[in-house]
């Protein structure tokens, strides 16, 4: 429904609402913007306009621009002429054709070439193949339709049983979307929502920001806390936490809030990627990580565990849009964002160690090029030797998660703050032949549970260490 309006604005100047232009010099001033606005979509707006998505906004420019071109020029206008020459009569009757097949055209060749970017060839090829496929259509199906002397009442009937086909078959197919005859995947689980998890001997408290899990049957004055803070990383490591905690004596207090920076200090944030009120939200849940969890005397140790690659320079790899950004007292953008992040973490580090607790980073498992390369895939990709391989990409981790990586290593040897790094566990993204992940950055119930062994060996070592 979000398109409609695209219909719409044709559909407005066909009703001939408005009186068509009466000078030539009306026609060729509101035709010339038309085309400039047109010219201006093809070069300017991508995937992206003005911050948002094309969908959002950027998708009007050209519609408007078309919309004025065809009322600027009526039957009468130059630029009418020109579109009714030869050429343009011919693009325009296949036009519609052209519509329904590009993009499927599209779609299949980034399934069979493994990719979501289109070169240049790659871009002509399309071209070519939907305009064959379009000419094909007019000339076999629109033509033939059009002269076969159906009855309108037969037209109907058609109609009405080729939609109520379409919908039959096409509600079949997401019956059996994982059937054999259709598509090989890995696991039939692994794109589940990931949810937090907990050991089942822990019993779950839920508040407002601050969760409670106790973990042991003593009194909860006079057992101690180990907590967990964090992004939407964080739920990663809380199941791997209380079975831990449970076996050696701890309660855990849980504070976890998707694209918000655990922080201490006077935190303002921008985060492109939510509105208002979650910022508001995540800057109250800062507030909470001081009075609720480093105020808290029964609190010993702090897990950290963030989107190190996002927030140690606000940008995400691939985009060139900072998604995030911190304000000063003044409120204006920080503009030294890795330096300011850094200073930001020293001091939370530092106010955590003044209440005599210590602290721990959980790094961020390796991210993946292509989640769907560990998912699902037709069918018939294996038909032509296109087997898909569920394995990281090296060069996408290099360059867009090792500059985080070197930021936390170095940070954690200059402050001497311990460290649980899950990259070294991770040689694949398949364990026992089950995929691991979620999405790109996200682990899925399979990959949380494979954390527990190799958390609790980590932390045996940490607490083993702080002893000496």
């Amino acid at each position: 429904y979000t398109r409609a309006f695209e219909f719409c604005i044709g559909g407005f100047i066909a009703l001939r609402i408005m009186p068509e232009p009466e000078t030539k010099a009306a026609n060729l001033l509101i035709g010339a913007v038309g085309i400039v606005l047109l010219f201006f979509s093809f070069i300017f707006i991508k995937e992206e306009f003005l911050g948002r998505p094309f969908l959002q906004g950027g998708v009007l420019i050209p519609c408007v621009g078309s919309g004025l071109l065809i009322y600027a020029n009526g039957r009468r206008g130059i630029i009418n002429r020109m579109l009714a020459t030869k050429l343009p009569a011919s693009i325009g009757k296949i036009s519609y054709s052209l519509y329904l097949y590009h993009w499927p055209v599209i779609i299949f060749y980034k399934i069979f070439s493994n990719t979501v970017e289109i070169g240049l060839y790659a871009s002509v090829g399309i071209i070519i193949v939907s305009f064959v496929l379009s000419i094909l259509s007019y000339l076999l199906v629109e033509q033939p339709a059009r002269k076969s002397g159906f009855s309108d009442r037969s037209v109907i009937i058609m109609a009405i049983l080729a939609i109520v086909g379409f919908a039959l078959l096409f509600n079949s197919l997401e019956e059996y979307d994982t059937a054999p005859w259709r598509i090989t995947r890995y696991d039939t689980e692994s794109q589940d929502t990931p949810t937090l998890q907990y050991a089942e001997e822990c019993r779950e408290t839920k508040g407002n920001a601050l969760w409670f899990y106790k973990c042991r049957q003593t009194a909860e004055a006079e057992t101690p806390i180990i907590a967990l803070v964090g992004d939407s990383h964080a739920p990663h490591f809380l199941l791997s936490l209380t079975k831990w905690a449970g076996k050696n004596g701890y309660n855990v207090k849980y504070l976890g809030m998707a694209g918000c920076p655990m922080l201490l200090g006077d935190i303002h944030i921008q985060q492109r990627m939510f509105d208002d009120k979650y910022r508001k939200q995540c800057e109250k849940s800062l507030v909470i990580f001081e009075t609720g969890i480093v105020e808290d005397p029964r609190v010993e140790f702090v897990l950290v565990a963030q989107r190190f690659d996002l927030y140690d320079d606000g940008k995400v790899y691939g985009s060139d849009s900072r998604k995030i950004s911190f304000r000063d007292s003044d409120g204006k953008i920080v503009e030294d964002h890795t330096g300011y992040y850094r200073e930001q973490l020293a001091y939370t580090v530092n106010r955590i160690r003044q209440t005599g607790k210590n602290m721990v980073i959980l790094k961020q498992v390796p991210i993946f090029s292509d989640i769907d390369l560990c998912t699902w895939q037709p069918l018939i990709k294996k038909l032509f030797s296109q087997e898909k391989v569920c394995e990281y990409n090296p060069e996408f981790i290099r360059r867009g998660q090792q500059p985080s990586i070197d930021f936390i290593d170095n940070f954690a040897f200059a402050y001497q703050v311990e460290l649980f790094d899950p990259l070294p566990y991770f040689d694949s993204p398949l364990q026992n032949g089950v995929n691991t992940y979620h999405d790109t950055d996200h682990l899925n119930e399979h990959g949380v549970h494979f954390l527990v062994p190799h958390f609790a060996e980590v932390m045996d070592e940490i607490i083993a260490r702080g002893k000496k």
